[in-house]
């Protein structure tokens, strides 16, 4: 049962992060047309920050799940993981995605104090810019600034309340590639 429910979420995450692409690429392509000012310039960045975090859905985490395999080694698993969740690369500290059917090393304290500096950024980032948002009366409040602080209390609750490797990364991983899917 769980080989097939774990088939079935790596075609969930093929799926989306087609779609993500597709819908991606096209705001790109909008976006070039505009003048080429600073909140342009801003998004045109952001569609390809969310490009560059589908192609890992697309091309490592969906087959990976899909095919039930490991695919590349545990240290390609975790370069990939940090790089998409943009942490720092470091030899010695290294957070693997976890994958029930992947026997890969997934929690040390280098790792939680990372996972922990990311959730704190994320949400003095997500402050920082509904303030500036505020003071150039832009907009009073911008969900896309959210929606990673949103995510990272679904996954902190899925931690929680999820007893299960399987459950957790369904959860974990189905919402994140909606997030960036969504936010194109």
């Amino acid at each position: 049962m769980n080989k097939i429910i774990t088939q079935g979420f790596g075609f969930h995450l093929i799926s989306v992060s087609l779609v993500g692409l597709t819908i991606n690429a096209y705001m790109f392509q909008n976006l070039l047309n505009f003048p080429k000012s600073s909140y342009y310039i801003l998004c045109c960045s952001k569609t390809v920050s969310n490009c560059l975090s589908l192609l890992v859905y697309l091309s490592y985490s969906g087959p990976t799940n899909f095919f039930y395999t490991q695919i590349g080694s545990c240290t390609l698993n975790s370069y990939l993981n940090q790089s998409q969740y943009g942490l720092m690369l470091l030899e010695k500290c290294r957070v693997s995605f976890i994958f029930p059917h992947v026997p890969c090393l997934n929690s040390s304290d280098c790792n939680d104090q990372m996972i922990f500096y990311f959730a704190f950024s994320l949400f003095a980032l997500a402050v920082t810019t509904n303030f500036l948002n505020i003071l150039i009366a832009a907009k009073l409040f911008c969900m896309s600034d959210w929606i990673y602080v949103l995510d990272f209390i679904n996954n902190y609750c899925a931690s929680q309340y999820c007893s299960e490797d399987l459950c957790l990364t369904v959860i974990t991983m189905g919402v994140d590639v909606l997030i960036y899917t969504a936010d194109g």
